[in-house]
């Protein structure tokens, strides 16, 4: 009986040992890992470079677009510093410079020698354009009329547009006698008068200069006045005094032409 339940008992320690070494389950086997999960991960691209720096273009400088050349149907653009194209009026196709050249310019050329044939009828001409119609001007001292329309009558050279008759009082014939005689005549040892004549006035100018030389002070106020002999020679010739313009001669110190 006692054998009997020693072996049982030894069974059973036997069999408690047993459970207590195989109590936990074994571990399952792992699972294999699914084909994504191995595959790694792509490799980040490289950054790229920098561009290497370039300076901006220098800004280039300001150059005004050129003015465009006129469309048939418009007018010409007007010669620069001839006629303003701010206040100049509308002169079609025809400009001021245009009219003087062509025109004003010849007839003056014409007319110069010409009139030398009345030269007793008239005093001065002058040729002009006027600036609002452009027209061609000629203006005539008259001293004789009727050779003077007579004369103008016959022309057959540059043509003008318009003509203005003024009363003349000395006719050109007579200017010129003075202006010989003033020419031959000497007041003092190496002094001498002088005239200058312009065509399209009646004014003469008169001076006195010295030959060789600056005038000294004494000379100067010697000649301040218009000498008697010229006032004879005007008389003479029949040129009114009131005609001449007189310049008496200067004095200049020796400090005034040598400032240094």
């Amino acid at each position: 009986m006692r054998k009997s339940l020693l072996a049982l008992l030894v069974s059973l320690v036997l069999l408690l040992s047993a459970c207590g070494g195989g109590g936990q389950a074994p571990q399952s086997a792992p699972e294999p890992e699914s084909p994504s999960a191995s595959v790694s991960e792509p490799a980040p691209e490289p950054e790229s470079e920098p561009e290497p720096f370039q300076p901006e273009p220098e800004a280039t400088p300001f150059q005004p677009e050129p003015v465009p050349a006129p469309e048939p149907d418009y007018q010409p653009l007007p010669p620069q510093g001839e006629v303003n194209p701010d206040t100049a009026p509308d002169f079609g196709d025809e400009s001021y410079a245009d009219v003087v050249r062509h025109r004003a310019d010849p007839l003056w050329e014409a007319l110069e020698p010409a009139l030398k044939a009345i030269g007793e009828d008239y005093s001065f001409f002058d040729v002009s354009v006027e600036d609002g119609s452009l027209d061609v001007v000629l203006e005539i001292g008259v001293i004789n009329e009727e050779a003077v329309d007579q004369f103008l009558t016959g022309w057959t050279g540059p043509s003008w547009d318009k003509v203005e008759k003024k009363p003349g009082n000395c006719s050109v014939a007579k200017k010129e006698a003075f202006i010989q005689a003033v020419e031959q005549l000497e007041l003092e040892p190496g002094i001498h008068a002088y005239v200058n004549s312009y065509p399209f006035e009646e004014t003469l100018l008169v001076g006195v200069r010295k030959k060789g030389g600056e005038v000294t002070q004494e000379e100067e106020e010697r000649w301040e006045q218009l000498p008697q002999a010229i006032k004879d020679l005007a008389l003479e010739t029949g040129v009114p005094e009131e005609l001449l313009d007189y310049r008496s001669p200067r004095y200049r110190s020796a400090l005034a032409l040598n400032p240094d």
